[in-house]
C-alpha cells in the first residue's frame, strides 16, 4: 500500500478546495450584488446618495476573493495534515514491510 490517500482521493480533496472556494466566492458576489441593488432602490426613492456598482461590487469581489482563499486554503491544508498523518501512520504501523516482488 502506498504511503499516504490514493492518487484518486487527492484529486477529490482537491476538487472540494475548488468547490469550497466557488461557493464562497460567489455567496460574497451575491451579497454585494443585493446590498447594490438596495442602495440603488434607496437613490431611487430619493433617500440616498448616487451609488456606483464598480466600487459596490469591487468590494464584494475583494473580500470574496480573501475569504474564498482563505476557506479553500484552510480545506487544502487540513487535507495536507490528515495526508501526512496517515503516511506518519502507516510506516509507524508496518516499517520492515515491503513489497515482495515474488508474489
Amino acid at each position: 500500500m502506498g504511503r499516504g490517500f490514493s492518487p484518486a482521493v487527492i484529486v477529490l480533496w482537491l476538487a472540494g478546495a475548488i468547490v469550497v472556494w466557488n461557493v464562497v466566492f460567489d455567496a460574497h458576489i451575491v451579497g454585494g450584488a443585493r446590498d447594490y441593488v438596495d442602495r440603488q432602490q434607496v437613490f431611487v426613492e430619493g433617500r440616498g446618495p448616487r451609488v456606483d456598482i464598480d466600487q459596490a461590487m469591487g468590494t464584494a469581489r475583494r473580500e470574496g476573493l480573501r475569504a474564498a482563499s482563505l476557506w479553500a486554503g484552510a480545506e487544502l491544508a487540513a487535507g495536507a495534515t490528515l495526508a501526512a498523518a496517515v503516511s506518519v501512520r502507516r510506516r509507524r504501523r508496518a516499517p520492515d514491510q515491503t513489497p515482495d516482488a515474488s508474489r
